[in-house]
């Protein structure tokens, strides 16, 4: 393949330079290259409220269209529009050669003002601006012509006239078994007489009334089988607005559902076996054998219980649960289709969950060049096997190892027979539960447990050769989805100098504080680190997130 660099080429910097550096030679006629915006104004009236920062940004999003060699969006240009020059420059239709090489790599297309459509935008923000209440918005755009005359810049101006506000909010009545399940949700609503009219919440506020009734065993509902009737001429600005059910929604899907059995599939790609079915508390375990699965992990991820009422949420979480084991290529779950359910009744539930390989493995390496004239190759290979013991525990063991040689024009007559090298190996097991009383477990469904073992050799020629040792246990849960904890438990570091030369051993007589720090170590750690995250609204817009960690209690004993 051919490679050329444009700023190392005269042929391409003569040719430039030929061409007059035009920028509209091959805009089509009647057309004109778009050079972006001067401004998006929104008048300002005295009558009507500032909108708000979030309606701002959504206005400002479809009209800020980038122009070629943009420098910010929609308003600056950089000055040397290279892409449009090579583009005008080397024009071709053919499709082999060198000027359709340099066109095809290194051109850009001119952005046309007939493909950025500024009526087609105004119309949008005008639907937008509705969706937001200003029913009464008036948008347009002018033609800023430049000397150009194949060029153009455009001015936006919008104006959203009063906001309109809700007259009234009136509930559906659905049944009085889904009425006493959504009663609780009406006080709570954004839809209340006086608040803005939004479409957003309208939408927000079918979804919630569906994920209720959905939680409470509800299944099929959807939030398509509600809708709203508004009337807008019972007060100026005010929509009256009504929520009712869907005429025609299926008869199933207005009936609660019981979970009648909970059967989960092993899919194993590799496996030929016949399959076997073994009993659990909540259904039945198909499989290919050998069960790769304990059956009481299984069942202690499972959120399922037959008899109980079917929960979307608890379907989520046992999905969840389960992909979190990371041993699953995927998770999913199957429930009769609408259309073939009886009116009341209990549904059973398949859960597909196929297995991955269990063991993975990783190779790097790598060639260091040091600023010391050392260099030399590295290799890190990494194993992981992700079911250990049936429940998702990985262990992982590492290895590691690099070689440095000094090269010849700085080698002196005492040098080592071995140069600089390191050989490491370590090892962690992880694990998707605490390894605590079975009363601490249940409190922390979402937690695991890791315990760490790394042992690390370290020569420097001339030097020494050093030995490191590290060994640890933790423990990570969440007590909400708010807050993260960390507590490290028995981690301890221990160095310990194997050997050293003279020449070591008398630079460290004369700096004796950086001797201080090679002596033998044994550093006992012991922290807990909190994670909590936080995030507050700015203007309707924006979020923040606050992050806290907080260690304590490190010591350290050199011999």
């Amino acid at each position: 393949m051919m490679h050329v660099s444009l700023f190392r080429s005269p042929i391409l910097l003569l040719t430039l330079l030929g061409v007059g550096c035009s920028t509209t030679r091959h805009i089509p006629s009647g057309d004109a290259l778009y050079t972006g915006v001067r401004h998006i104004r929104i008048a300002a009236d005295s009558a009507n409220p500032p909108l708000a920062l979030a309606v701002k940004s959504a206005v400002k999003a479809p009209l800020s269209v980038a122009p070629n060699n943009s420098l910010f969006k929609p308003y600056l240009r950089t000055p040397l529009p290279l892409g449009l020059w090579i583009y005008n420059g080397f024009y071709t239709t053919h499709t082999k050669g060198f000027r359709a090489w340099v066109f095809r790599k290194f051109s850009k297309p001119p952005v046309l003002l007939s493909s950025v459509q500024p009526q087609l935008r105004i119309h949008y923000v005008r639907e937008l601006l509705a969706e937001y209440g200003y029913f009464e918005a008036q948008t347009g755009y002018t033609l800023l012509p430049r000397h150009n005359p194949h060029k153009v810049k455009l001015n936006y101006w919008i104006r959203a006239g009063m906001p309109w506000h809700y007259h009234s909010v009136t509930y559906p009545t659905l049944s009085p078994a889904m009425d006493s399940v959504t009663a609780a949700l009406w006080p709570l609503s954004p839809l209340k007489a006086g608040n803005l009219y939004n479409a957003d919440s309208l939408v927000a506020e079918r979804n919630r009334v569906a994920l209720r009734l959905r939680n409470a065993g509800y299944y099929y509902f959807q939030p398509d089988f509600l809708t709203y009737l508004a009337d807008s001429s019972q007060a100026d600005r005010r929509v009256a607005l009504r929520m009712i059910l869907r005429p025609g929604v299926p008869e199933p899907a207005l009936q609660p559902y019981r979970i009648a059995q909970v059967t989960v599939q092993l899919h194993t790609p590799s496996s030929h076996a016949h399959p076997d079915t073994l009993s659990w508390q909540n259904g039945a375990l198909l499989y290919q054998p050998p069960l790769r699965l304990r059956l009481r992990r299984l069942e202690r991820l499972s959120t399922l219980r037959p008899g109980a009422l079917l929960s979307v949420d608890s379907l989520n979480i046992t999905l969840l649960n389960l992909n979190r084991l990371g041993i699953f290529s995927s998770v999913t779950a199957s429930l009769p289709p609408l259309d073939s359910v009886d009116v009341a009744g209990a549904l059973p539930i398949v859960i597909h969950a196929t297995l991955n390989r269990p063991i993975q493995s990783d190779l790097e390496t790598d060639f260091t060049a040091k600023s010391n004239r050392f260099l030399g190759p590295g290799l890190s290979w990494k194993v992981s096997h992700n079911n250990l013991f049936g429940g998702g525990e990985r262990l992982t063991v590492g290895l590691k190892a690099s070689y440095e040689w000094e090269t010849r024009s700085n080698k002196s007559s005492h040098s080592a027979a071995l140069n600089s090298y390191e050989l490491g190996i370590d090892a962690s097991l992880l694990s998707g539960q605490l390894w605590a009383p079975a009363r601490w477990r249940n409190r922390l469904p979402d937690a695991s447990s890791e315990v760490r073992l790394g042992v690390d050799l370290l020569n420097r020629p001339r030097f020494f050769r050093l030995a490191a040792f590290d060994i640890g246990l933790t423990y990570r849960f969440s007590t909400s989805s708010r807050s993260t904890h960390a507590l490290s438990l028995c981690q301890v570091s221990y160095n310990h100098m194997i050997h050293t030369t003279v020449a070591f051993d008398s630079t460290m007589t004369a700096n004796p504080a950086i001797a201080l720090s090679f002596r033998d170590q044994l550093i006992p750690t012991w922290s807990y680190t909190d994670t909590p995250r936080r995030t507050s609204a700015v203007g309707g817009t924006a979020a923040f997130h606050l992050f806290g960690q907080f260690a304590i209690c490190t010591l350290c004993f050199m011999g």
